[in-house]
């Protein structure tokens, strides 16, 4: 009985599978190339070559009162919103380290101050040679002396070596007391284009072997 009902199982089972095979025959493959259902797409384009993306402007700006004096006894006194003056009759001269990125390129200068002297105060762009020597690479000045103001010096092209120098703005204002006060300085640069080597676009011409 056990053996009928094995056989009879088995004899269905093949019956059903030759019944789906008979009603859903088996399509035949074909190379994609041949195939009269796909549609091609249109030609692909090979992708541009990317341009270095264009340096553009950044800045640093900082107020006066993160100036710091050169001698202890220049007498440095807060102002108000953030311009600040020395009261020193001597030794009147601050700076701020200027830390800009490597391989950066000054483009401008702007000071701001609160004049109301008969003199003018001076901000210099200054590049010290670790005690052997310096240089002012920028000079801003003062106009005026009509209380609130900024001067801007532009047109400038000044790359800074961070490998041999340090860099400094340095204040000197002329004259102690609060009708010269120093309130700030912004200084705009460029710092170098991504891939303008020629590294992406496979051009080595601009390449060197030589270390920095």
């Amino acid at each position: 009985m056990r053996i009928r009902h094995v056989l009879f199982t088995h004899v269905l089972f093949c019956i059903l599978v030759a019944f789906v095979a008979w009603t859903n025959p088996a399509i035949a493959q074909v190379p994609w190339a041949d195939d009269p259902n796909l549609t091609l797409g249109d030609v692909t384009q090979p992708l541009p070559e990317e341009a270095p993306v264009p340096a553009a402007t950044q800045y640093r700006h900082v107020a006066g009162s993160a100036f710091v004096p050169l001698y202890a006894d220049s007498g440095v006194t807060y102002g108000t919103k953030g311009c600040t003056y020395m009261t020193s009759a001597t030794h009147l001269f601050m700076n701020y380290s200027l830390n800009l990125p490597t391989n950066s390129t000054v483009t401008y200068v702007r000071l701001y101050f609160n004049d109301t002297a008969a003199t003018d105060g001076t901000l210099q762009l200054a590049q010290y040679d670790d005690g052997l020597g310096y240089s002012y690479l920028a000079t801003v000045t003062t106009t005026g002396s009509g209380g609130l103001g900024s001067t801007t010096l532009t047109g400038l092209n000044i790359p800074l070596d961070y490998v041999n120098y340090s860099y400094v703005m340095y204040w000197m204002p002329g004259v102690s007391g609060s009708t010269m006060q120093l309130c700030g300085f912004r200084v705009g640069y460029l710092t170098p284009a991504v891939f303008a080597d020629g590294f992406e676009s496979g051009d080595a011409s601009a390449w060197s072997a030589t270390v920095p």
